[in-house]
């Protein structure tokens, strides 16, 4: 008896699984990549920002003069002195449980189904 017990716990997880439904897995997938967007555009900015900076000091020190490519070539390959500073753009990103809340409740504003009701049919 008490072996039916302990497998009937180990399984209970298994009873509960499901698989997702495609409409789910690709609004989560798209609410995912949304939530990363602006924390990368806001690194991207500065980097450019840094970059640009870079390039102008380069021509107003008249460093890519005889360089093909001139001081964008330059500055594109070589390590950065400057230490770019990212903390404003902590604000833009979102935790993993944020994500899950704001996917949720996306999910259940839409009334998309998470779990398929379809079971795997067993021939034999």
């Amino acid at each position: 008896m008490n072996k039916v017990v302990y497998l009937l716990l180990i399984l209970s997880p298994l009873a509960q699984a499901c698989e997702l439904t495609k409409e789910y897995r690709e609004a989560r997938n798209q609410m995912v990549k949304d939530s990363q967007y602006a924390y990368e555009a806001c690194t991207s900015s500065v980097n450019t920002f840094h970059y640009w900076q870079e390039v102008a000091q380069c021509e107003k020190e008249g460093h890519g003069k005889n360089v093909g490519g001139g001081c964008q070539h330059i500055v594109a390959n070589r390590v950065s002195p400057v230490e770019r500073n990212y903390d404003h753009c902590q604000g833009f990103k979102l935790s993993n449980e944020e994500v899950k809340k704001y996917v949720e409740e996306y999910v259940k504003s839409k009334n998309i189904t998470k779990c398929s009701t379809s079971q795997p049919s067993s021939t034999g």
